[in-house]
């Protein structure tokens, strides 16, 4: 290792984090009791309501510029299954999970965001 230790953006064996390095991800079950099946930069999940998620940071942000994204699953059993991140704020934001226009809870969901 070269030692450069948190050098944002670089790209040579930075110790430490950057901006282009993810600040958090999730994986969980969204059954009528979430099951979280791996998870990092995060405190907890709460089930909000059916197809709603709201991830709760580990640390508070600096601001809620930040880009979480989140995707499901698919199977040949839930055509029209969207999902979709809401509500950024610096301790949280929502997933919703929608199945034909209907809120639905989420098969498995992944989770990743990036930023500040």
């Amino acid at each position: 290792m070269s030692g450069i230790i948190g050098t944002s953006h670089s790209r040579s064996k930075v110790i430490g984090r950057s901006q282009d390095t993810a600040i958090a991800w999730l994986q969980f079950a969204g059954a009528s009791a979430p099951t979280v099946a791996d998870s990092f930069g995060f405190s907890s999940l709460t089930d909000v309501s059916t197809g709603h998620y709201r991830p709760n940071f580990e640390q508070t942000r600096p601001n809620n510029d930040y880009a979480a994204i989140a995707s499901t699953q698919a199977s040949a059993s839930n055509t029209g299954k969207s999902i979709a991140v809401a509500n950024p704020i610096t301790t949280y934001f929502n997933i919703e999970s929608y199945e034909n226009d209907s809120s639905t809870d989420a098969y498995n969901c992944f989770c990743v965001v990036f930023g500040d």
